[in-house]
């Protein structure tokens, strides 16, 4: 529904296969579903595909030219790369979203910030990091004045970043 709301709104209709199992015998009838937990976030109904399990890629075809536009960050979800097949070679056109770009232009008022606020905020990028495995390679160009983006470390072999929301303190290394 976030990621290709077509759907929902017109009933665009899909047809997909698990890749990596296009040889093989559809047996089992599914439907696909999204992950925002809406009636309306369906994707593709009864369609058979072959054994599919945890972990699988599931390929649909043709999602369109206005599928990304149309994609949001409904529920905060971050949104799909881009990609196309072509001659058997895959080519990124848009990277995927982070959590970290979800709140890169969030700003926070001085007045509702909390004296550990930035310790927490830091706290909960570094789950989600962990969660999707992401890692993140961002700049600091899209945060504002006296911001910056904050190295604390790494986890399993990747960066864990944040960013410095509380400008004016004194952190860790004199950071904010």
């Amino acid at each position: 529904m976030a990621d290709n709301p077509r759907v929902a709104l017109y009933q665009a209709e899909y047809e997909g296969l698990i890749a990596g199992k296009a040889g093989r015998k559809p047996e089992c009838l599914v439907t696909v579903t999204g992950k925002c937990c809406e009636s309306g976030d369906m994707l593709i109904w009864d369609i058979q595909l072959a054994d599919p399990k945890p972990g699988d890629i599931l390929a649909v075809f043709t999602t369109g030219a206005y599928n990304s536009s149309m994609a949001s960050n409904y529920n905060r979800l971050p949104r799909p790369a881009m990609v196309s097949v072509y001659r058997g070679k895959a080519e990124l056109f848009v990277a995927r979203e982070t959590y970290i770009d979800l709140i890169a232009l969030d700003r926070i008022p001085e007045r509702l910030r909390f004296p550990r606020q930035r310790e927490q905020v830091l706290e909960v990028l570094q789950i989600l990091q962990q969660w999707t495995q992401v890692a993140v390679h961002r700049g600091g160009a899209a945060l504002g004045e006296g911001e910056e983006v904050v190295p604390t470390g790494s986890r399993n072999g990747l960066p864990v970043v944040g960013p410095g929301l509380v400008s004016g303190a004194e952190g860790e290394g004199g950071r904010a």
